[in-house]
């Protein structure tokens, strides 16, 4: 067997391939029966913009009504912020709008809401949470 070449890889889309940019239209919403969803999750990173280290968040996503976020959008989705420099406030409220931008021309939402919980970093742990 032969060691790879930098060609075998070059097939390879998904990983490496540079910053993603987070984008709501990967955000796919199906009509459901009206119910209560919880996501959670974590598998969320981002970029601090002031040191540019990465930071990591579990999360937890609700939508109440009749219309609901595919599972494996929402997974591409958050993956899709791992390069991106942005504050856990600005995070959590960019979620929040592009989940309501997803969901509403779909169908009936009574609740959305989304909280984002920062990894302890110099003895601090961060919550924000935003809901419409």
């Amino acid at each position: 067997m032969t060691d790879p070449s930098s060609d075998d890889f070059a097939v390879l889309r998904a990983l490496g391939s540079g910053p993603m940019q987070p984008s709501r239209d990967a955000l796919e919403a199906i009509p459901v029966r009206p119910c209560r969803m919880r996501f959670r999750g974590s598998e969320l990173t981002s970029v601090c913009p002031v040191t540019e280290q990465p930071d990591f968040y579990t999360y937890e996503i609700v939508v109440e009504g009749a219309v609901t976020i595919e599972t494996k959008s929402l997974k591409l989705y958050l993956r899709s912020w791992d390069r991106v420099p942005v504050l856990a406030e600005a995070l959590c409220h960019a979620i929040l709008d592009d989940l309501e931008a997803a969901l509403r021309p779909k169908g009936e939402i009574d609740r959305i809401q989304v909280t984002i919980t920062q990894n302890v970093r110099g003895g601090v742990e961060l919550e924000v949470s935003a809901e419409r």
